[in-house]
Order: structure tokens, then C-alpha cells, then sequence
């Protein structure tokens, strides 16, 4: 045999030896480590958070968060793997040790301004585990929900092209009287590279609503339209028959849409964190129907359309 295979045979002894020096024996160990993609965001802000496990049980639950207020958290799924390691215990027997690894994703975005702890437990093995390093989202700049609602009409249109995403919601009337209809409208222009959904749906208190068809709108085929000379697509994503239900200044909450942008096919790492594109809060004047003339019992959202039928009585 040749000394540089002789070089060879002994190196790797050497290190097959020192991979299988004894260790004292330990007790099953679980790891949870929990990461955020930023930990400085704005109201409203997506951010990525994953959370690994590592066990040598298998039964590892999937996180909770317990307490947590003000932030969204939207789950975006898991994956999974195994790792074997071999080490000799104090009575020079070999030792086998599996462990599992799960790592689970989360898109979270906080609703509010102010700094918000993330508390994460999970369980494995019947037994309740948290990570050693606490997990806190700190939202600075304004908040959209404190933002005054504004009138926006059908007709009116964004005047600036500045964001690739632009939410707009419109009505049809900014003044109706109680149970008057209004049309509303969610309208989204893009020129952004990638997919979009809605993360937080317009909300309709004090008003009565009944969903309308697109009546030929495809939201898969937008039409196409400028901002400022810029091009757009269009889209128009929820229609809704609104019937006010109270007198007043009544506001239609803002939806939020979220953008996952692509990466492309000659990219790797992990995709980008989501963007938040928050659209507008609207206010609609509702005017109470006029007092003179009503009979004894007359509803206060009494409007519309009625036919009256009578029959004469034996």
C-alpha cells in the first residue's frame, strides 16, 4: 500500500474516532427559535415570521400565540426534515439520536402603531415550549385606521402614480337618506409584478348589505387604463348593494390588499416579504327621512319601491 493510502486510511480513523468520542448521556432536548424578516415596520406593514422546532419527538404541534392582539397572522405553511447523529454514552456504546426539524411560516402585519410582543408556544410531546428569545413587532409612522374618511365618489379617479398597487374604493352617493341603496365599489390598480389578494376586507357597519355580480367584469381580465400617463390595469373586485340603516356620517371601513411579488425562475433565496396597500375610508352623509306625513309605526328605513294590493272583506 502506498503512503499517501496509508495518509488517507489514517486521517479518516482519526476523524471517525473523534466523531465517537464518549459524551455524557443527556435528556431529550427541543429547540424552538423563532425569527422575524424586520422588526421595525408601519402599521399595517407584512413581515415575514418563521418559527423552527427541532425535537426528537415527531408530535410537534403547530404553534399558537396566545395574547396576541393587534396583529394580523396569516399561515403560510410548513416544512420538514430529519437529522441523525451518532455519539457513544459514558458506557462506550453507540447512541443514535433522530431529530426532527419543522419550520413553520407566517405573514404577520400590525393593525396598530406601538410596539406589539409576539407570544409563540408550542407543543411537543404533550409539553409546552416557547422560544429563549422573545419576539416583539415594533409599528412606528402613521396608522391607517386612524386616518379620516373621506367622500369618494364613482367618478372620481387616483391622480398620482407613485405606488404600483393603488386601492380604491368609490360609492356611488355620498348622500342617501336611511335604507337608500349605495353602490360600492372596490376598485385596484396595478402595474406591480406579481399576485394579489385582499388581506382585509372593507367593513359596512351600520349598513345593510347584499352582494351584487360583476355584471360582466372578469376580475381575471382587467381592463386597462392610466394614472398620471401611467398604465394600469383594472380591476374591480367587489361590488355591494349598501342600505344605511341609521342617520348620520357613516363610515365604510378601508380594505387591504397584499402583493407576494415574483421572484422570477433565475432567482433564488426566499421569495420577498408581502406588501400592504391599504385603500381609503369612506363616509357617506345619511340624511333621516323627512317626519311630516308618516302614520303611527313608520319604519325609519322605510325606502323603496312597494306595491300595495287591497281586497275588499266579506
Amino acid at each position: 500500500m502506498s503512503a499517501g493510502r496509508r495518509g488517507f486510511l489514517l486521517a479518516s480513523a482519526g476523524a471517525l474516532t473523534l466523531a465517537l468520542a464518549p459524551r455524557p448521556a443527556h435528556a431529550a432536548e427541543v429547540k424552538v427559535i423563532a425569527e422575524l424578516g424586520s422588526a421595525q415596520v408601519q402599521p399595517g406593514e407584512a413581515v415575514y415570521l418563521q418559527i423552527q422546532v427541532s425535537s426528537e419527538d415527531g408530535r410537534i404541534g403547530t404553534p399558537a400565540f396566545p395574547g396576541l392582539r393587534d396583529v394580523d397572522v396569516e399561515y403560510r405553511g410548513v416544512s420538514q426534515g430529519s437529522s441523525v447523529n451518532f455519539s457513544l454514552n459514558s458506557n462506550g456504546r453507540q447512541v443514535r439520536e433522530r431529530r426532527i426539524n419543522k419550520t413553520f411560516t407566517y405573514v404577520i402585519a400590525a393593525r396598530k402603531a406601538g410596539r406589539h410582543p409576539i407570544p409563540i408556544e408550542v407543543e411537543v410531546g404533550g409539553k409546552t415550549h416557547r422560544p429563549a428569545r422573545k419576539l416583539a413587532l415594533d409599528a412606528t409612522g402613521s396608522d391607517p385606521a386612524d386616518a379620516p374618511a373621506v367622500v369618494g365618489l364613482a367618478g372620481d379617479a387616483p391622480q398620482s402614480a407613485e405606488a404600483s398597487v393603488i386601492v380604491w374604493p368609490v360609492v356611488g352617493r355620498a348622500e342617501v337618506y336611511v335604507g337608500q341603496q349605495v353602490l360600492y365599489e372596490l376598485r385596484i390598480y396595478d402595474r406591480s409584478r406579481g399576485s394579489l389578494s385582499i388581506a382585509t376586507a372593507p367593513t359596512f357597519k351600520d349598513f345593510w348589505s347584499e352582494e351584487l355580480e360583476a355584471q360582466g367584469r372578469n376580475p381575471r381580465s382587467p381592463s386597462r387604463t392610466t394614472v398620471d400617463g401611467v398604465p394600469y390595469r383594472l380591476y374591480t373586485t367587489i361590488r355591494r348593494a349598501l342600505f344605511p340603516q341609521k342617520a348620520g356620517t357613516l363610515t365604510i371601513g378601508g380594505p387591504a390588499v397584499e402583493l407576494q411579488q415574483s421572484t422570477g425562475l433565475f432567482f433564488g433565496g426566499p421569495a420577498p416579504t408581502p406588501k400592504r396597500f391599504v385603500g381609503r375610508k369612506l363616509a357617506v352623509e345619511v340624511k333621516p327621512l323627512p317626519a311630516a306625513g308618516q302614520p303611527a309605526g313608520f319604519p325609519a328605513n322605510n325606502v323603496g319601491r312597494f306595491s300595495l294590493r287591497a281586497v275588499p272583506s266579506d
